[in-house]
């Protein structure tokens, strides 16, 4: 993958979870990761990705980020069971409030 992308890759897991595409979601500078997720998996993943990660849930508390969210550099989509506060935080969190 690293060779054929022309990209960096790492293995790593998220919460303990070899899931890591269901607990996180990211646009090209920031992201929304769960709020289970270890202060050692976080850095892994901002080294690699070059990126600012945030804890955080979506759909009333759930920690699978990315069943609750789509989004991509120029803003998102989230389902309808998600609070206000995790919108907002979210909002905040992915940088779109700057």
């Amino acid at each position: 993958i690293e060779q054929a992308l022309k990209v960096k890759v790492a293995k790593g897991t998220i919460a303990g979870l070899d899931i890591v595409g269901s607990l996180a979601s990211v646009n090209n500078t920031r992201g929304l990761i769960s709020i289970d997720a270890t202060d050692s998996e976080i850095a892994l993943i901002e080294k690699t990705l070059k990126i600012k990660l945030t804890r955080g849930t979506m759909g009333m508390g759930v920690a699978y980020i990315s069943s609750s969210i789509v989004l991509n550099s120029n803003g998102f989509i989230v389902s309808d069971h998600s609070s206000g506060i995790e919108i907002a935080d979210a909002d905040e969190a992915l940088g779109y409030m700057d």
